[in-house]
């Protein structure tokens, strides 16, 4: 979504999500002195851990705010642009949340997201499924929700780019690295030794069927 914005110098922007700030960091950088990147997240853990690291990088222009994204602690027509790294499909209230990122952008403001959209319903193993939702799948709507949603907050100017990522090779990757799958593990001595977990919901279907990474930006006239 950084690359997706087009920042300008001297913007302000805010980071949905933003985690320890791998996006918010970059996106200070192409913003400049006098332009700020704010973040939000709602993992004291997070905020707490960008904080030390921008003050240990001495970037003054990035900030972090503990909050939920259907209520924000900011005025309205704050934002030059919103972006978001695949975190919106997991906010149960998305109407909620579209309203409140629509208040604190400008006239103007740019709606810039990366997420994970439905391309038709999930089995309701997958929509249930714990490790389906934190996996950003079980959350997920459908591409007309998402963009209704966006309308009825107020935004204009809608689009959706599929990006067509396979996502059952990087689901399954992710797996072998948390050990959601056959994975090797070391013993005492040394040696490794196969050891097989039981199949998540996630491996059990092809997720490209079901769902796509997107970008979506809108405008806020």
């Amino acid at each position: 979504p950084v690359a997706a914005a087009k920042l300008k110098e001297g913007e302000m922007l805010l980071d949905l999500g933003c985690g320890a700030g791998m996006d918010l960091f970059l996106a200070g950088y192409k913003l400049g002195e006098k332009g700020k990147a704010v973040g939000v997240d709602f993992s004291e853990e997070m905020i707490k851990r960008g904080n030390e690291i921008a003050k240990k990088y001495n970037r003054s222009n990035v900030e972090f705010v503990l909050s939920p994204i259907e209520k924000m602690p900011f005025a309205d027509n704050t934002f030059d642009v919103v972006i978001s790294n695949c975190v919106l499909n997991l906010v149960p209230n998305k109407a909620e949340a579209f309203k409140e990122i629509f208040r604190v952008l400008k006239h103007s403001g740019r709606f810039v997201v990366s997420d994970i959209i439905l391309r038709k319903p999930l089995p309701e193993e997958l929509e249930k499924d714990v490790g389906s939702i934190v996996g950003c799948v079980g959350r997920a709507v459908e591409l007309e929700t998402y963009k209704r949603n966006l309308e009825d907050a107020g935004f204009s100017d809608v689009n959706a780019s599929d990006l067509n990522k396979d996502l059952n090779t990087l689901y399954n990757e992710a797996g072998q690295d948390t050990q959601l799958c056959g994975t090797s593990t070391v013993s005492c001595c040394g040696k490794k030794q196969t050891q097989q977990q039981p199949v998540t919901a996630l491996q059990k279907y092809d997720l490209n069927e079901y769902t796509g990474s997107f970008i979506v930006k809108a405008i806020k006239n």
